[in-house]
């Protein structure tokens, strides 16, 4: 199921290159900076929005300690779960944090008291 260019064939024997089009070549790129972070909470922002794909989650930065408030929904997303190890070393080494800490909260959901109301059909039967 690979996709392959025939580059060469001699008698029964053919030589199938597998590697991509571009593979080799020089590959020039434009792109323009739209703006430079500064703040280190907008940092830990960007980091943790190019890791999960949520842009904004809760993060508060005390003493050189980053809290960062992980909602429910990401202990399903398995990039969360395989980066969250590597959001914390590059926050660390690049931000000159001590600490970094995920608290995860997941709210207790109470289920509505179902109330009973009496039918058309009980009623007519206490009446008979």
């Amino acid at each position: 199921d690979k996709r392959g260019t025939v580059v060469k064939v001699i008698g029964r024997r053919v030589r199938v290159d597998f590697n991509h089009p571009l593979a080799g070549k020089d590959i020039n790129y434009e792109y323009s900076i739209d703006e430079k972070i500064e703040e280190p909470i907008e940092k830990v922002k960007g980091l943790l929005a190019l890791y999960t794909g949520v842009p904004d989650l809760e993060v508060a930065i005390e003493d050189n300690k980053v809290s960062i408030d992980v909602p429910a929904m990401l202990s399903f997303n398995q990039r969360w779960l395989m980066a969250k190890g590597r959001v914390a070393s590059e926050l660390i080494e690049h931000l000159g944090l001590e600490k970094v800490s995920y608290v995860e909260s997941y709210p207790v959901q109470m289920p509505e008291p179902v109330v009973e109301t009496a039918t058309e059909e009980e009623v007519t039967e206490s009446e008979e």
